[in-house]
């Protein structure tokens, strides 16, 4: 592992604020090798990628998000099985183990 500091391509995106896909064609663009959003950079790398995505234009120097705000619009419905009472479920019938037992004399006893 090297010394030197790293960070990932997704966090790159976030602090940028494009996509990490868009982010991960830029720096394939660069030539530098990624796979996925879950790719680090050197931070020499990083910055490189930052200005490269500056100069295109795509990105401003300070993104500015908009305040995100959810609303619901019905309540959470919680769905049960149907009330049926205890009286109406069927009983747990447990089959009766009868062991036999020899005796000395050769019959079998059951108990």
């Amino acid at each position: 592992m090297s010394s030197e500091s790293k960070i990932r391509i997704y966090e790159l995106a976030s602090e940028v604020g494009v996509s990490s896909k868009d982010l991960v064609d830029k720096a394939l663009a660069l030539g530098f090798s990624v796979k996925s959003h879950m790719s680090s950079l050197t931070l020499d790398e990083a910055s490189s990628v930052k200005k490269s995505l500056g100069a295109s234009g795509s990105v401003s120097s300070a993104p500015s998000k908009a305040p995100v705000v959810k609303t619901r619009s019905k309540s959470t419905t919680v769905r049960r099985r149907s009330g049926a009472s205890e009286e109406s479920k069927p009983a747990i019938i447990t089959p009766v183990v009868r062991r036999r037992k020899s005796t000395e004399d050769g019959s079998e006893e059951v108990s």
